[in-house]
């Protein structure tokens, strides 16, 4: 979301200058030129429709997170034993390939302890309550999408 949102306003950014320049260039023989028809929306923000639908897709995830968390703290996800598991390692492991991206930052093994701990201080009900926020708030920016048939993503 965010490399697309940092495109889409270098391109405005680009065209606003063009057209800035295009001004000064034409400000001599203004006389003899049309003015030039404005440019739809969807030429302008050439990416929203992504944008809006990999919002939607965070929104999912984080709805998916909190609820699996809850089933957690409520034992219905089995953990495995403690003796063959170190989540540490896991954690490390999975986002290892991922560790030479710069956007987004990534997240140390501390601060998902920490952030994760946070979140499981709640009773299991509101934190499916907070779930079902993430997936209302998914159905919303899905059903904002103007052409649904449109590939995206």
């Amino acid at each position: 979301m965010s490399a697309l949102t940092r495109t889409e306003n270098n391109l405005l950014v680009q065209e606003e200058y063009a057209e800035h320049q295009s001004r000064l260039q034409g400000s001599s023989n203004s006389k003899n030129r049309k003015p030039k028809p404005k440019k739809n929306k969807k030429q302008q923000k050439p990416y929203r429709q992504e944008i809006v639908y990999y919002h939607a897709m965070s929104s999912m995830c984080g709805g998916y997170y909190k609820a699996l968390g809850a089933l957690t703290k409520d034992g219905q996800i089995r953990q495995p034993m403690p003796k063959f598991d170190n989540e540490e390692i896991r954690f490390n492991r999975r986002f290892a390939p991922f560790a030479t991206l710069t956007s987004p930052p990534p997240v140390s093994y501390a601060e998902f302890k920490s952030i994760r701990e946070h979140m499981m201080r709640r009773s299991s009900s509101e934190i499916y309550a907070i779930a079902a926020k993430h997936f209302d708030q998914t159905r919303i920016v899905l059903e904002s999408i103007q052409n649904p048939d449109q590939e995206v993503g």
